[in-house]
């Protein structure tokens, strides 16, 4: 079966690249004294945005057998359904549509259909436990019984924000939500006196990795599972040069403001203070402002020179809250730090490289 493409998708806003006014180079340009060994892109941020899908079994048509539940990109994974009825025998999960016009269970039907449900006007199709007596006699089982849904295994960390329930009346029990065997939400209890209600139930927001399951303590029926998952989202696109950080500093040389406060750092602490394994190299006695004048040369000591005035611009670029970078502060000194202990020039230029084309994707400052 095919699953809902009613999606709830969280939108990913797209980043406005704003050139920076940076006297050394442009924006879009590399910087002049950049080394010119090319290297791939190294640890990328680790960040995440929250994606939800809501379950409505609307592709489904009625009395179709539920048992496999095909969830959307980016999820991109089959759910399993299991069913545990109190009645014993008929384990089965299937779609009732509101607007069936059949001669059983007008409680979940709408009045255009000879129902009186008119709160499940616009609801389609509905997942129910089959009856001890058939599907075609009795609609919804009459004892009720619990709704698993297995395959989130590998795939993630989950949530489920909210779910519908469908005719849980008195003197039925509440539906239960658990996740992972854990108890996460509870419907109304006691149940409306009234047949034919539908409740929106808001859950506790437990995340899982395994399993949720639905019991129900008499007849009704579950939608409109608003389920949750975070995904990374795209890479920072951002980033300002070397040049932009000294100039936009302190030692401004003209009217240009200091940039460097959001960013916790000062020009004035030592390059030590970042990247400790910069201690072994004679730049390690300079200061962050003045390792982003560092002009290179031959050897490893040149190597180290090069490498810490790229590092230094991604350090306040990753420090920055207004500039999507595509690295974070930790990632930015753990390589740094890892590529100066190596001791191996050729290591140092190819993280600069890298560095330093992360730091001429635009700046927005």
């Amino acid at each position: 079966m095919v699953a809902s493409s009613r999606v709830a998708f969280a939108t990913l806003i797209p980043l406005v690249l704003i050139g920076c006014s940076d006297p050394i180079a442009g924006p879009q340009q590399m910087d002049p004294q950049s080394p010119f060994e090319s290297a791939p892109l190294q640890t990328l941020a680790n960040s995440s945005t929250e994606v939800c899908h809501t379950i409505d079994f609307d592709n489904f048509e009625h009395g179709d057998v539920i048992s496999t539940i095909a969830l959307p990109a980016p999820f991109g994974f089959d759910l399993s359904v299991a069913v545990s009825s109190n009645a014993g025998g008929l384990d089965v999960a299937r779609a009732f549509d509101v607007e069936a016009n059949v001669a059983y269970d007008p409680d979940l039907r709408v009045p255009s259909a000879g129902g009186f449900c008119s709160e499940c006007e616009g609801m389609g199709r509905l997942m129910v436990i089959e009856d001890a007596d058939g599907f075609d006699n009795e609609g919804d089982a009459s004892d009720g019984g619990s709704i698993t849904f297995s395959g989130f295994s590998g795939n993630g960390t989950f949530l489920v924000k909210q779910f519908k329930v469908v005719d849980v009346h008195t003197p039925e029990g509440p539906v239960t939500f658990f996740v992972d065997g854990n108890l996460d939400a509870t419907s109304s209890d006691p149940p409306p006196a009234a047949e034919a209600t539908v409740e929106t139930v808001t859950t506790g927001e437990t995340t899982f990795t395994e399993t949720m399951a639905f019991v129900l303590d008499g007849s009704g029926a579950i939608d409109d599972i608003e389920l949750c998952m975070q995904v990374p989202t795209t890479p920072g696109e951002e980033g300002c040069t070397p040049g932009f950080w000294s100039t936009h500093s302190v030692y401004a040389p003209g009217n240009q403001a200091d940039a460097w406060g959001p960013t916790g750092w000062d020009a004035d602490d030592p390059v030590t203070d970042a990247f400790s394994e910069a201690g072994a190299y004679a730049a390690g006695a300079l200061s962050l402002h003045e390792a982003l004048a560092g002009d290179g040369g031959p050897g490893v000591e040149g190597g180290a020179r090069i490498l810490l005035r790229a590092a230094v611009a991604a350090l306040l670029n990753a420090s920055h809250p207004d500039v999507a970078y595509p690295r974070s502060e930790a990632s930015v000194i753990s390589d740094v730090n890892a590529a100066l202990a190596s001791g191996d020039r050729d290591t140092m230029l190819a993280l600069a490289t890298a560095l330093d084309l992360d730091n001429n994707l635009g700046c927005s400052l």
